[in-house]
């Protein structure tokens, strides 16, 4: 399952795509916000809850991105979760997954 910043559909495949990972987020984060507000974000950050008995690396994960789409496609940072907000109906909870790693996208 892919959630957050509005991609192409070839660079939301290469996200399905990764191996080991259950859930992929990606969101963008401006300078001040971890939550994107008005104009580009600074960095783009790539949440990824790994299927069971998985551990991927970032290292693994920007490898296999990286002959899929464009640099700038790429996310700046990849941040592992244990769990996944998500909704009765199986949607991310963005906000509720933004609070929770608020301490990592602000630094």
């Amino acid at each position: 399952m892919v959630g957050g910043t509005a991609l192409p559909p070839a660079v939301q495949k290469a996200f399905k795509d990764v191996h080991g990972v259950r859930v992929v987020h990606l969101w963008g984060v401006t300078e001040t916000s971890p939550v994107r507000t008005i104009g580009a974000p600074t960095a783009e950050v790539l949440v990824i809850l790994p299927l069971d008995g998985q551990q991927p690396t970032s290292e693994e994960i920007l490898e296999f991105l990286a002959p899929h789409m464009a640099k700038w496609w790429l996310p700046d940072d990849v941040v592992f979760v244990k769990e996944m907000p998500m909704t009765a109906t199986g949607r991310i909870l963005k906000a509720k997954l933004r609070e929770q790693h608020w301490h990592h996208l602000a630094g």
